[in-house]
């Protein structure tokens, strides 16, 4: 080969290459060393390892006031031979106390009323409560206790003067909520049921709710 082919050889293996390395990389271009640095594009980012928490897992804190309501639906017996339907629409204010992981619930009654009905007699009475409770965005166990401030009895074929006195009473409840939306919860309880011209007696109960209750934080 001759020293003019060596040369042309040289310059076509160099243009190759350069090319090469353009189409592979992008041009080179000199960097302004005043310029800022460059930043990432979001997709370029890293992901986090860890994803923010679901709603129900955030740590409670702080002291949110709310209220439920929910009707009561059970079967009770009074002096464990007589048997009693019961019914008892209830309205409840609280305070729930965040605890981290759950809240604890203290409230009471507003708003209640209990009705009940047997093949001897009819009869209504007006319980106040007072609920302590442990609860998170998925279930709730509370306990409940009290006195009904009065009661009054109607037979179909006796005029009954009956006088009651304040009847203590105490209940458990437990059950699934989802929150803000909807509970149900079973009810266990009992009551001592006095008078002042009348036998006293004891009524058990176990039942059911239905009903809905909301929060409000009072910081917003």
């Amino acid at each position: 080969m001759s020293r003019s082919s060596r040369f042309s050889f040289a310059i076509v293996l160099a243009a190759t290459s350069s090319a090469s390395t353009v189409f592979a990389h992008g041009p080179v271009v000199a960097r302004d060393p005043d310029a800022p640095p460059a930043v990432a594009s979001d997709a370029l980012r890293p992901t986090p390892s860890e994803t923010p928490l679901a709603e129900h897992e955030k740590p409670r804190r702080g002291v949110d006031l709310g209220a439920s309501s929910y009707m009561l639906a059970a079967a009770a017996l009074d002096d464990f031979e007589q048997p009693v339907f019961l019914l008892r629409p209830m309205l409840e204010l609280y305070a729930s106390i965040g605890m981290g992981d759950v809240s604890v619930l203290l409230g009471g009654t507003v708003l209640g009323v209990e009705l009940t009905a047997s093949a001897e007699r009819s009869g209504v009475s007006f319980p106040a409560l007072l609920t302590i409770g442990v609860r998170d965005d998925r279930w709730l166990v509370a306990t409940a206790g009290g006195l009904s401030l009065g009661s009054d009895n109607s037979y179909p074929d006796i005029d009954d003067a009956e006088e009651s006195l304040p009847m203590p009473r105490a209940e458990i409840r437990a059950g699934y909520r989802i929150v803000n939306v909807m509970e149900i919860t079973g009810f266990v309880g009992a009551e001592r049921r006095l008078y002042w011209n009348r036998a006293n007696e004891t009524r058990m109960f176990v039942g059911v709710s239905f009903g809905t209750g909301a929060d409000v934080d009072p910081r917003r």
